[in-house]
């Protein structure tokens, strides 16, 4: 279940899209409190920006994967099937 960050630390989420240009509030200090507050979830950032974020996106900053929109719909099905396991 994706669930939104209000209610992330509430709810048993699996996996979080997190926006990277988040008006109000930078998303690597979301991704730090939703790691402690959720370390098993999966965070998917997705950016507006189509050039090579770097040490921004990093496993280390918290998140499983990034990708961008330009890359469209399939690639971030793609993205949440490869982090999601299959359900029994």
């Amino acid at each position: 279940m994706a669930c939104p960050r209000s209610k992330a630390t509430e709810a048993r989420c699996d996996l979080i899209v997190l926006n990277l240009s988040m008006p109000l509030q930078d998303s690597l200090v979301t991704v730090a409190l939703l790691r402690s507050k959720v370390p098993h979830v999966k965070i998917v950032g997705l950016s507006t920006l189509s050039f090579d974020l770097g040490n921004q996106v990093s496993p280390e900053t918290g998140f499983d994967a990034v990708i961008t929109k330009q890359d469209g719909l399939s690639k971030l099905a793609q993205t949440l099937k490869a982090l999601m396991p299959e359900p029994p």
